[in-house]
């Protein structure tokens, strides 16, 4: 957040078409400059005067009582819930339809169903996760990544290849080159010895990679083809992959089950989050847009913020109704929330999201895996 400066008179312009002119004579009369200036991540990181007075509009809101400064105990409570995993996914759940994410019982029922009866037993989900999570950086006051629930086939049941490893063919050594004077007997012999050696070496690489493949999990040749190819590519499977007759994975059975399933049954693509947090938001909205769409062009960690939203704890505006101040931001990309939403989907959801709010916080320790 940008530091409150407070000063007596309105701050001036040093740089550009307007240098040496008041703030206040700018905003007055060249407003879309003023615009265009705080869009830019560099004149917000260089000016928090500036961008204090024309965010708010006067010298007096930079220090008046109806004005939230940047940083006040308001602020530091709200920032704070987001140290909590609960509502990083409550802000995820705002963006997604019907402000709900995927638990990890919806997943496993869908990759359940995947998989069929006869491996619905093998299938293994995992709650979603928050990581990369970091506070006041690069202007956000919270940056984090969401992924949410997800199910893959274990590999735990998997039958194990009991196959012993097929034999090396030898590769003879390469054959001397026959001078230039060499009749043409002895130099078609050499030839024949190069195309037998070039074989031998081909045998010799099927079989070590035929012996590494095959004890792979979920080794799978021909994993292109389709469910209804899977009988008639099963004799070419078992003479590429030469499991022995006794062996769990010379079966049709396994043959049909295993291969042909990816590792990851339901997946679900990371995210990047920004907040910008307001305890109260009143007619300066429109600024508070601007501000956010500046943050939107910085760089980011863990990957710069695809989707953005502003946290408003109480909306205090005379002259516009919410529901069109959050159409006004969402149809600019940033979605408008509300701290009691967020609070509600927490209580409704912790539980299926993994998380027990009945738990008393743990002390927070740091573990340092290096010594210096």
């Amino acid at each position: 957040m940008s530091e409150i400066v407070r000063v007596e008179d309105p701050p001036m312009i040093p740089f550009g078409k307007h240098a040496g002119k008041s703030a206040a004579e700018v905003m007055a009369t060249d407003p879309a400059y003023v615009q265009w200036m705080l869009a830019q991540p560099w004149f917000q990181e260089k000016n928090p005067t500036l961008v204090q007075f024309f965010v708010h509009g006067s010298v007096a809101s930079l220090g008046a009582a109806g004005v939230e400064p940047a940083e006040t105990p308001e602020h530091n409570v709200l920032q704070a819930k987001f140290t909590q995993d609960a509502y990083c996914f409550a802000a995820a759940a705002m963006f997604s339809a019907g402000q709900k994410i995927r638990t990890v019982a919806e997943v496993q029922k869908e990759g359940e169903q995947l998989a069929g009866p006869a491996l619905e037993s093998c299938v293994q989900s995992f709650h979603p996760t928050i990581a990369d999570r970091h506070f006041e950086l690069h202007a956000w006051d919270v940056q984090f990544s969401f992924t949410g629930a997800y199910s893959e086939m274990g590999t735990s049941m998997e039958p194990v290849c009991s196959c012993e490893p097929g034999l090396l063919p030898e590769v003879p050594r390469e054959p001397k080159r026959p001078g230039y004077e060499a009749d043409p007997e002895t130099k078609a012999e050499h030839g024949r010895l190069q195309s037998a050696r070039h074989d031998a070496s081909q045998d010799h690489s099927r079989v070590l990679r035929m012996n590494e493949d095959r004890e792979k999990a979920r080794f799978n040749p021909y994993g292109y083809l389709g469910s209804w190819q899977q009988t008639a590519a099963f004799d070419t499977y078992v003479k590429a992959t030469q499991h022995e007759l006794n062996c769990p994975r010379s079966s049709l059975a396994y043959f049909r089950a295993w291969p042909f399933y990816d590792e990851c049954l339901v997946t679900s693509t990371p995210r990047r989050f920004g907040l910008e947090l307001k305890p109260t938001m009143g007619d300066d909205f429109p600024a508070v847009l601007r501000q956010v769409l500046g943050y939107l062009n910085r760089p980011g960690v863990g990957g710069a913020p695809s989707l953005a939203a502003v946290v408003v704890g109480e909306f205090r505006s005379a002259s516009v109704p919410w529901h069109l101040v959050k159409k006004q931001f969402w149809e600019s990309g940033v979605l408008l929330v509300r701290e009691a939403e967020l609070d509600a989907l927490v209580e409704k959801h912790a539980h299926d999201w993994g998380i027990d709010l009945s738990a008393a916080a743990a002390d927070f320790t740091i573990s340092f895996t290096d010594q210096l």
